[in-house]
């Protein structure tokens, strides 16, 4: 299992497969995942634990532990944890590539993707 750890959190990647991936990820109190978006890939979240302000196409929520938010390929988005205890999030990626070149970020926020 990939495990890697960044300066917003860290992730563990549950499966990885020609069509999709899972990953397990905590992001750190106030930590922020960089402004960006994918070509070749939709993301659906699970929150697990906490509250994510997640940004997604220029509309801002929280998310709560049981909450569900698919991220269609294309859509600039971040996620961000702005409360006091660690944001816990199951993300799985459908689509058909994986690298880390179809990042495309839109604001880097100092912390890697």
């Amino acid at each position: 299992m990939e495990h890697c750890i960044r300066s917003w959190g860290e992730y563990w990647v549950l499966e990885a497969a020609s069509n999709h991936k899972v990953r397990r990820i905590l992001v750190n109190t106030k930590g922020c995942l960089s402004y960006k978006y994918q070509d070749y890939r939709d993301i659906w979240i699970m929150i697990l634990a906490g509250v994510g302000h997640i940004a997604s196409d220029g509309i801002v929520n929280d998310y709560k532990e049981g909450d569900f938010i698919i991220i269609p390929k294309g859509i600039k988005h971040s996620i961000e944890n702005s409360s006091e205890e660690p944001l816990v999030f199951i993300e799985i990626q459908h689509g058909t590539y994986f690298g880390k070149e179809d990042f495309v970020l839109i604001e880097e926020n100092n912390q890697s993707t």
